[in-house]
């Protein structure tokens, strides 16, 4: 069973894959502690408790799936002794490379020349 970010959902499907004797891989997206002004009572939730909890739940999981080197490094950071495995987006930043820079570009005429 595959999971995305932790959240509710996350943990339901990591207790039907321990329920079920199945393997339960999370998929590590967000660095939650950039968000703790979303939470519930966000004052009862420090950052050094989220990033604890974010490596508290991705150890009770079999690996951990991030989309970043970058990412990777935030789960051993936060003391992650799962595997962790790197599977980019596939998005090739070369193809943003290209473009003209400065005006968001809409068919053939820019947003300049329509204005």
């Amino acid at each position: 069973i595959h999971g995305h970010s932790g959240g509710p959902i996350s943990v339901l499907g990591w207790q039907l894959a321990h329920l079920h004797n199945l393997p339960f891989i999370e998929t590590y997206h967000t660095s939650w502690e950039h968000y703790q002004h979303y939470f519930p009572l966000p004052f009862l939730f420090n950052v050094k408790m989220i990033k604890k909890l974010n490596g508290f739940f991705i150890n009770i999981c079999d690996a951990a799936i991030a989309p970043s080197l970058k990412a990777k490094n935030e789960l051993l950071r936060d003391g992650v002794k799962r595997p962790i495995f790197i599977v980019p987006t596939g998005i090739s930043p070369d193809k943003f490379d290209q473009k003209p820079k400065g005006y968001l570009q809409i068919g053939r005429a820019s947003c300049r020349e329509r204005v």
